[in-house]
């Protein structure tokens, strides 16, 4: 089914011309279940979409992305029980405590408006859904816990978006398969004889039917469609298959917690990894979470700065060669960032050469580490620049090369 006979986009041009305010409803029903989405516009313009099978995986799988400093399971969400958008008013009270920033905000809607008008196509294409809108009063949208004032987007250029993505997605043949559907492997024995150790302890790692294939994407900072088509191979094989998992469940607190207080797992410094590699941030994941500190992958250098911003880590590793911009000009960056200035970086590299440590103290690098890593290194230059004592001995570091 193309894009453009889909009930969906065509019903959300019309009511955008005629600056519609209200909620788009939509519902599907088959043999096993029943799933409703509700999509939400303000004069026109789109401001939310919530539903679908997964709400809480993706609420989760948003602050992870977009909001890694922030604990969910820490959340008072009886607090917003009033609101009939709960996702919402979480994510913009997240914005009002300054907690995260509005491009933070705007990646966070953006992405669950995309995800939902996804879910929705596709289930267009493979079976009978019901559409109608339901016009309401914008001072009614309050009642739904909305800010206008936090984000706002045109219809046009969102749904071009999902056009492009359904469209590589059909390309693929992956028309009937959801993206969130998690993928387990069927036959292990057989599986680890036609893989390496490292693939296969990955595998094993993620395919356990816990996770769908948007967590996975997120988890380990891959694309969704390139993640989904390397998985094919193996499930044609009979190694693996796609299977439909539960969503979450929302534990909602009864006790007088307040939001957001702190505890020693949200004050853990947060240690930052920029680095091309999927299997350099997979690996450093694993050693900075265990020794108990939270970690901020970033796999896309173009993305290094606002992700940096958005958590203000403690602490980043960067990589000095990576494509379009490398480790140095990175470093360069950060540094003319007022919110980031005073965040030591600990520059990474497979060349532990004496050219590369000047360097890297000239773009006002704090330290260097060699390739291939060593937990018992990072987690020692973690300490180095975490502890209490560490601020009175920076200046003195780098001082060697």
């Amino acid at each position: 089914m193309s894009i453009y006979n889909s009930m969906l986009i065509a019903l959300l041009h019309e009511v955008s011309q005629k600056q519609f305010t209200g909620i788009i409803n939509v519902k599907s029903q088959s043999a096993k279940q029943v799933t409703e989405w509700k999509i939400y516009l303000c004069l026109g313009k789109l401001i939310w979409a919530d539903g679908g099978v997964h709400p809480f995986k993706a609420l989760q799988r948003h602050v992870k992305k977009y909001c890694p400093q922030v604990d969910i399971t820490k959340i008072n969400f009886s607090l917003y029980d009033k609101f009939k958008c709960q996702e919402y008013c979480f994510f913009s009270n997240l914005l009002q405590k300054e907690i995260i920033q509005q491009n933070q905000l705007n990646s966070i809607i953006t992405n669950q408006i995309q995800e939902i008008l996804f879910d929705v196509v596709q289930k267009e294409a493979t079976e009978s859904i019901s559409i109608n809108s339901q016009e309401i009063s914008a001072s009614s949208l309050l009642e739904y816990g909305f800010k206008i004032s936090n984000a706002v987007f045109d219809v046009s250029l969102m749904t071009k978006k999902v056009q492009e993505s359904w469209s590589r997605w059909s390309q693929k043949e992956l028309t009937s398969l959801s993206p969130n559907y998690s993928p387990i492997i069927v036959d292990a024995n057989k599986l680890q004889q036609v893989v390496s150790p490292v693939i296969y302890k990955n595998f094993s790692s993620w395919l356990n039917g816990k996770h769908s294939l948007r967590d996975l994407a997120v988890k380990m900072n891959k694309d969704l469609l390139q993640l989904t088509v390397s998985l094919i191979p193996y499930v044609k094989k009979g190694l693996a298959k796609f299977i439909e998992i539960k969503d979450l469940q929302l534990v909602k607190k009864t006790d007088n917690l307040l939001e957001f207080k702190k505890t020693s797992a949200d004050t853990q410094p947060i240690i930052a990894c920029i680095d091309d590699s999927p299997q350099v941030i997979y690996i450093m994941e694993q050693i900075i979470t265990k020794a108990g500190y939270r970690f901020l992958g970033v796999q896309e250098a173009i993305k290094a700065i606002p992700n940096l911003i958005g958590s203000i880590p403690d602490m980043i590793f960067l990589d000095i060669g990576m494509p379009v911009l490398n480790g140095y000009e990175i470093c360069s960056q950060i540094q003319r960032v007022s919110k980031l200035q005073g965040v030591p970086i600990v520059m990474l590299t497979g060349n532990d050469g004496i050219v590369d440590r000047v360097r890297a103290k000239l773009v006002g690098a704090d330290d260097f580490v060699a390739k291939p890593i060593e937990s018992e290194v990072i987690i020692k230059t973690i300490k180095k620049f975490t502890s209490p004592q560490s601020e009175d001995s920076q200046s003195t570091i780098m001082a060697n090369v």
